[in-house]
């Protein structure tokens, strides 16, 4: 696979909302280059799981306020 080819992906329903909050802070039209990042920044971390299981509600606080942070950095 050369680095221009493309795959498609389906998102799940339930991740809309968070995929287009995302790219509306990050000021993005294209849910792909949320993506792109959400891999690169996955890349970064050398691809490690979280092995604690925190709780729903401080998972999605967490989740949201550290991708938020990380894609601010970016722009």
């Amino acid at each position: 696979m050369n680095s221009n080819e493309s795959i498609r992906v389906v998102i799940r329903k339930p991740y809309h909302p968070l995929l287009k909050k995302l790219a509306q802070q990050m000021n993005l039209d294209d849910y792909g280059e949320v993506i792109n990042f959400l891999l690169l920044e996955f890349q970064r971390n050398g691809y490690n799981f979280q092995t604690e299981q925190p709780t729903d509600s401080q998972t999605q606080k967490l989740d949201e306020k550290d991708l938020v942070n990380n894609l601010a950095a970016m722009f």
